[in-house]
């Protein structure tokens, strides 16, 4: 079976990132969701990749919330 090509699959795992995130997730979205990540390994390696980047970037969004300089706070600004 042809579960797509990588670029497909990275594509579908960032939107199903997006909807979950969404605030409108239903138990069938979650059925659905692990459906597809049950369908092909390559599905759930791109998923957790990108979920893993998703958190990353919520991370660095805080540590950078209130800052407005150009360029990052330096070491230790908020301690």
């Amino acid at each position: 079976m042809n579960a797509g090509t990588r670029t497909e699959i990275e594509q579908r795992a960032a939107q199903w990132l997006a909807q979950r995130d969404g605030g409108s997730w239903s138990d069938a979205d979650e059925a659905a969701l692990n459906a597809w990540l049950a369908a092909d390994v390559a599905h759930r390696v791109a998923f957790l990749r990108l979920e893993s980047a998703w958190r990353q970037s919520e991370r660095l969004q805080a540590l950078g919330a209130g800052w407005k300089q150009a360029g990052p706070p330096p070491r230790g600004h908020w301690h």
